[in-house]
């Protein structure tokens, strides 16, 4: 049987909480190395770590809404918190990064002397631990033997986004050495310090916008980039009885939870019986080819003869 939607998002909190758990467990000591190292990347990569930690948080907060059941005033629940905090973690991870550019710019115009062991060391640690909460954040999830990933193409926008930042980080993470290895090279290569900040500044803001990309996408209701209309319409006129589709409408309410409406024209003198066996097989066939997730279909006889492009 299928796991619910919610039960899903259990496990999505959950493996955010383990996460950011394992990401707040850096941010203390990259802060301390950086001031007493003067490394402005190191600062930089802790400042990015305490913004991914506080999204994460807010992400944490959505995963735990979407457990919550449908009302009558809310009869998707809270799907779409999802979305919203991806808005949000995008917009906090946007400013963190333009405030360290501008921090990156200034060290450029009055360069400071850094202790290149702190970068090259935390460096390393921070690399490793955003690499592992990046893997705990995407990895597949369990439950009662099924794995979700196996039966879904779907990717869940809240543990992606999550993941990308940890991702960012690491790579951010991996300039610090490399500064801190070229700067107790040569003392004199201090401008590879702010370097470093200002590369991971500008992998931050192409990032976030991606994330805002995909979430005005969700929230303008656009058909989801992994589902074709015309293989969709192909798919329902491979029944027999179904003649024609017209009126198709294909959205997301979350980035994972997909919806569609349509209406299908079918052959004369379909019984009741008959309608509800297809619909029932359309919504099995469109689930297991598309991941649709709530179906609503239309049976006529007759096609409408309004003259516009959708019978609304």
């Amino acid at each position: 049987m299928e796991p619910s939607y919610r039960d899903q998002s259990k496990l999505h909190l959950k493996a955010l909480i383990y996460a950011n758990a394992l990401n707040l467990s850096v941010i203390v000591a990259e802060i301390v190395a950086g001031i007493i190292s003067h490394s402005l990347a190191l600062l930089a990569n802790a400042g990015h770590d305490f913004a991914d930690s506080l999204a994460v948080g807010v992400s944490m907060v959505a995963a735990y809404l979407i457990t919550k059941k449908p009302t009558d005033k809310k009869s998707f629940g809270y799907l779409r918190t999802s979305i919203l905090a991806t808005v949000f973690n995008a917009g906090v991870i946007g400013i963190t990064a333009v405030l360290i550019l501008i921090l990156a710019i200034y060290r450029f115009i009055s360069p400071t002397s850094v202790r290149p062991g702190f970068l090259i060391v935390m460096g390393i640690i921070s690399a490793i631990t955003n690499l592992v909460a990046a893997f705990i954040s995407k990895a597949p999830s369990t439950i009662k033997g099924e794995n979700f990933r196996t039966k879904s193409k779907k990717r869940n926008l809240l543990r992606q986004s999550t993941a990308v930042h940890f991702l960012i980080d690491s790579l951010g993470s991996l300039l610090v050495v490399v500064a801190g290895i070229g700067i107790d090279f040569y003392n004199r290569l201090t401008f590879l310090d702010p370097a470093a900040a200002l590369l991971i500044s500008i992998g931050a803001i192409l990032s976030t916008y991606q994330l805002l990309s995909q979430s005005a996408n969700i929230l303008l209701e656009a058909t989801p980039r992994d589902i074709k209309v015309d293989s969709v319409i192909e798919t329902m006129q491979t029944f027999d009885s179904v003649v024609g589709v017209h009126d198709v409408h294909i959205w997301s309410i979350s980035s994972d939870y997909y919806a569609m409406s349509a209406h299908i024209m079918l052959k004369d003198n379909c019984s009741l019986e008959v309608v509800q066996n297809l619909i029932s097989k359309i919504k099995d066939k469109l689930f297991e080819n598309y991941k649709i997730d709530h179906l609503t279909l239309e049976p006529e006889s007759n096609r409408c003869e309004l003259q516009e492009q959708n019978c609304l």
